[in-house]
């Protein structure tokens, strides 16, 4: 049954909107999870770097250069964290991945994908409220929980794929949905990197909120 419905739809020439709707949700997921990543890091840091700045006698803001001692002390405090996190994002996929495999095996593919970003809506006003709470704890529960979305997510859409594109376009077809995930998400990185580097190593008299 499901070749018969993959062929219908290439034969109809549905498959490009199809995967062109996929690619645009699994860009806004990666994009997504990558942006809460960084806010999660981000306010971390700025409350280790006031509680840090605070026993030195520093203030947080407008400070051009700080002692080394504080940096390795806000280093100390925050790498552990920034472990924990990454542990935390990780652990789901370890857990989940091959129930959700299974699970895409047996049920539909679509019907999956679309429940898991109905979930991700949830989770993502879940985590609005959170980061206006600035509650920590709740955070990485919402952290723990689209990791686990995701886990759901990625073998219902790599096993879709097959089914819904003419086998001529499959390696073009992942090709496209890997480098689409890498552009979006390298600019979280990149901004997650520069607001750990010292003062004195940025821009002169741009100034992070929260620093």
């Amino acid at each position: 049954m499901g070749g018969k419905a993959g062929e219908s739809i290439q034969s109809e020439g549905r498959w490009k909107r199809g995967y062109w709707s996929l690619l645009i949700v699994q860009v806004q997921g990666a994009f997504s999870d990558s942006v809460f990543k960084f806010l999660v890091v981000f306010l971390i840091t700025t409350a280790i770097t006031g509680e840090v700045a605070d026993e030195f006698g520093l203030p947080v803001e407008g400070v051009s250069a700080v002692p080394g001692e504080m940096t390795a002390e806000i280093n100390r405090r925050r790498d552990p964290m920034i472990t924990m996190i990454m542990m935390l994002f990780a652990l789901p996929m370890i857990l989940f991945v091959m129930s959700a495999g299974f699970l895409s095996d047996t049920r539909s593919k679509a019907r999956i994908i679309f429940l898991t970003k109905v979930a991700e809506i949830g989770i993502m006003l879940l985590a609005a409220v959170f980061l206006y709470l600035q509650w920590m704890v709740g955070l990485l529960a919402v952290l723990f929980l689209m990791a686990t979305q995701s886990s759901f997510f990625a073998p219902a859409k790599f096993g879709l794929m097959p089914e819904m594109l003419p086998s001529r376009h499959l390696s073009w077809a992942n090709g496209i949905m890997a480098m689409g995930s890498f552009v979006l998400s390298f600019p979280v990185a990149s901004w997650q990197d520069f607001c750990q580097l010292p003062w004195e190593t940025r821009a002169p008299g741009l100034q992070v909120p929260g620093w």
